[in-house]
């Protein structure tokens, strides 16, 4: 999912307001960006998987700082159970 389409489904799913949504764009961006660059990196995969994690615990420390505590809770919620139909 491009940076847009994962922003247009968390502002559907969440509810976010314009800010909301400029900020989380900005963040699934440069998270994105900096996956990129991993892949382009052609580390072995158990550094590659260390260094994803770190990006994605990075992004969701930022989400927390834009999302209410609601908004946050169901986005973790969503997160776990889209890793649960995934790991099917």
């Amino acid at each position: 999912m491009t940076p847009q389409e994962q922003t247009d489904k968390m502002t559907t799913d969440l509810t976010l307001n314009d800010d909301q949504k400029a900020k989380v764009l900005a963040v699934n961006t440069d998270a994105s960006k900096k996956l990129e660059t991993l892949k382009a990196s052609g580390e072995d995969k158990d550094a590659m998987k260390a260094d994803r994690k770190k990006i994605e615990d990075a992004k969701e420390a930022s989400l927390k700082g834009i999302l209410t505590a609601d908004q946050f809770k169901k986005y973790q919620q969503e997160r776990a159970e889209a890793k649960a139909s995934h790991q099917k």
